[in-house]
């Protein structure tokens, strides 16, 4: 008799109001939220961020968890005069 393989539970989150659902993990961190993100839109080199309406600095995307429902803010720099 086969063995049904566990299912993998997921968490959602948004990213510029966008669903974007990731593996749950005790460790989904911004940077798997960026990396998963930007294979699926134009990869952006220099952005701000903020998470829950929070700045998070580049440095602290590895180490910033993530939770279900979080909603990330991509704000691409506007050039101008």
């Amino acid at each position: 008799m086969p063995t049904a393989k566990p299912q993998t539970a997921s968490i959602n989150i948004f990213i510029n109001g966008e669903s974007i659902s990731l593996t749950d993990s005790s460790n989904n961190t911004l940077t798997d939220a960026l990396t998963i993100y930007q294979q699926q839109n134009t990869a952006l080199s220099n952005f701000a961020l903020a998470l829950n309406g929070e700045f998070i600095s580049r440095a602290d995307h590895p180490n910033t968890a993530l939770k279900p429902n979080d909603s990330i803010d991509i704000f691409a720099p506007i050039q101008g005069g």
